[in-house]
């Protein structure tokens, strides 16, 4: 199934300034997007469906149930080093819509790196 996945907790990808870019592509690719608000919702989509064709990263999570931030690195670790079908190949476009400017660099540095080390 291709899709599109955005990962927030907080912001609607229907109804917010960050998801023009986001809606436009969907649109232009006929293509759904699914939102998830956690880590571990965005790894088992993944489990389940396949790899998104374009993913739009939030860093910042909310709580786990023990009381530890989620993060959107959890999910990026689980495709760097769990995840069996990633290759260059089908390697997802990525899109960072955080307000966090170390939470942005690193998510961009861990998939930047990730995909070079593919090739």
């Amino acid at each position: 199934m291709s899709y599109i996945l955005w990962i927030d907790d907080l912001r609607d990808p229907n109804n917010h300034h960050y998801a023009r870019k986001v809606q436009s592509y969907a649109y232009r690719n006929n293509l759904p997007v699914v939102w998830v608000k956690t880590s571990q919702e965005a790894i088992q989509y993944v489990q389940n469906n396949g790899l998104p064709v374009l993913m739009s990263l939030d860093h910042d999570l909310g709580e786990l149930p023990n009381g530890a931030e989620d993060t959107t690195i959890y999910f990026l670790n689980f495709l760097g080093y769990r995840c069996d079908t990633l290759t260059k190949d089908n390697f997802p476009i990525w899109m960072i819509h955080s307000d966090n400017p170390p939470g942005r660099l690193n998510m961009d540095s861990f998939l930047t790196s990730l995909k070079k080390s593919m090739e």
